[in-house]
């Protein structure tokens, strides 16, 4: 596991010591973690859900669920690939320059007891502990109005 004051460290010089909901600065010592999707309703503690917060915003927001939190989440995903914060697993059998360049192509998030999702046209990032443990390809049929479907 990560240490605290390094995920610290890194939300505060990524964030640039701004608080993410009133934009006001915060002093390192002063700065808290806020769970942009709460912990309590089982938010990951990991990079892309976790940004600087000043003590009051912190206790004001609660455990309430920003309407913006999956384009956030996915923002700061991929910031984290990006920065070397998130990493895969020994067998995601993928270098990561080709990492960054398919994480651009985000576009949708959800989560589960176990993982967070991320998927893009055509793949899946099964997240969990500040790690792509799983990548799954697939294959989206293009939209033609005269598809129609046969069934047996």
């Amino acid at each position: 596991m990560i240490q605290k004051k390094n995920i610290k460290e890194y939300v505060f010089n990524r964030d640039k010591g701004i608080c993410y909901h009133c934009g006001k600065p915060v002093r390192f010592n002063k700065m808290t973690l806020d769970h942009y999707f709460p912990k309590s309703l089982g938010g990951a503690e990991a990079y892309y859900n976790l940004v600087c917060s000043c003590k009051t915003c912190n206790r004001l927001k609660k455990s309430v669920v920003p309407k913006d939190w999956m384009t956030v989440n996915i923002e700061l995903f991929k910031c984290a690939v990006v920065d070397g914060k998130i990493t895969k697993a020994s067998d995601v059998y993928i270098v990561q320059n080709q990492l960054v360049a398919l994480t651009q192509k985000i576009e949708t998030i959800f989560r589960n007891k176990v993982n967070t999702v991320f998927e893009g046209p055509g793949f899946r990032l099964y997240v969990k502990d500040n790690r792509i443990y799983k990548m799954v390809k697939f294959h989206q049929m293009e939209a033609d109005s005269n598809f129609e479907p046969e069934f047996e």
